[in-house]
């Protein structure tokens, strides 16, 4: 069973999956929002064998939700029904920044692939925290792990 992380845009959501150990997070894909989102993400999670869905959250610099973070809730919960797997909310302050850069750095130009590699990152993110703290993929509480 995998993990995938999404970097949730209104048009594109990046896409990132982990490994079968849930050690290493990698780019996966590009996802239109809209219509095709919800049976884009089903074929990806049936492929991957998917047991968690992680979304990142655009949380303000204090670390509070303000507007874009209740829609990404809102989306998430949405997105949890629809397709029957856990989600969990993660803070994706910068991510997207980080990918930009790392993409700029090895002499690559911003584009859609911006999304996907903020989506490893968010991921990544997560694997390292959960895997340090409990060794396993789940938040310590099984919950959100925004309300920790």
């Amino acid at each position: 069973m995998r993990v995938i992380a999404l970097d949730y845009g209104r048009k594109r959501i990046g896409v990132a999956v982990s490994d079968d150990r849930h050690h290493i997070a990698l780019p996966l894909t590009v996802l239109e929002s809209g219509e095709k989102l919800v049976p884009g993400l089903k074929k990806i999670i049936k492929d991957y064998r998917v047991e968690t869905m992680v979304m990142g959250c655009p949380l303000d610099l204090e670390g509070n939700e303000g507007k874009a973070a209740a829609k990404v809730r809102k989306e998430s919960e949405r997105l949890e029904r629809a397709l029957n797997v856990k989600c969990v909310l993660w803070d994706e302050r910068y991510t997207t920044k980080q990918a930009e850069m790392g993409i700029i750095r090895t002499g690559g130009r911003r584009s859609k692939k911006d999304d996907m590699v903020a989506a490893a990152i968010i991921l990544q993110s997560y694997l390292d925290y959960c895997n340090r703290l409990t060794g396993e993929t789940e938040s310590p509480d099984g919950g959100d792990a925004l309300d920790e």
